[in-house]
């Protein structure tokens, strides 16, 4: 086709993806080792890859039994259906914890991190749709629960460009822990 990529280039294109990627920028803001208690670090190998689709921990220092933790996020997909992106992050995360003995699905808990540029047009709706979409819709019909969560709805910033005004925002994001 005239005009397009080359095949080395395209994948390279889609390798840059955070959501076809490693999740480095991700991972390493938790807390990953220092209780002694790390099972099972995101982080694999010895030049530390995010390559593991869950962590796990114990619950204490003689125990075989703990938590499992998993992370999922599409905001690409956000920038052409935000409902979309937000169930594709719940599909993500549980099928990273899938890796774990985890049993009922129930015993599943989310952390939601909702990311928005609130008042930018249409992002308020858009952020309607994903919580409708997952909150009321997708997890309680898995039966699943969000108990925790917090949100940034800061996501877009401007600035001065020598006699223009710049803008910039950022999709819609939701990420799960």
């Amino acid at each position: 086709m005239k005009g397009s990529p080359s095949l080395t280039r395209a994948v390279k294109r889609v390798l840059h993806l955070p959501t076809v990627a490693e999740k480095t920028f991700l991972v390493t803001i938790g807390d990953r080792s220092v209780t002694g208690m790390v099972a099972r670090d995101q982080m694999v190998g010895p030049w530390q890859v995010p390559v593991a689709n869950c962590a796990v921990t114990t619950a204490s220092l003689d125990s075989y039994y703990g938590e499992a933790m998993a992370i999922g996020e599409r905001a690409p997909v956000a920038l052409l259906d935000f409902a979309a992106s937000a169930r594709l992050a719940v599909g993500e995360a549980l099928t990273n914890i899938a890796a774990t003995q985890i049993g009922d699905i129930k015993r599943i808990k989310l952390s939601a991190n909702w990311m928005a540029a609130a008042g930018h047009p249409g992002e308020d709706a858009g952020l309607y749709e994903a919580v409708k979409a997952v909150g009321e819709e997708l997890c309680p019909a898995l039966g699943l629960t969000i108990p925790v969560g917090k949100d940034s709805m800061s996501m877009k910033t401007r600035w001065q460009e020598g006699n223009e005004e710049r803008e910039m925002t950022s999709p819609l994001s939701l990420f799960f822990a």
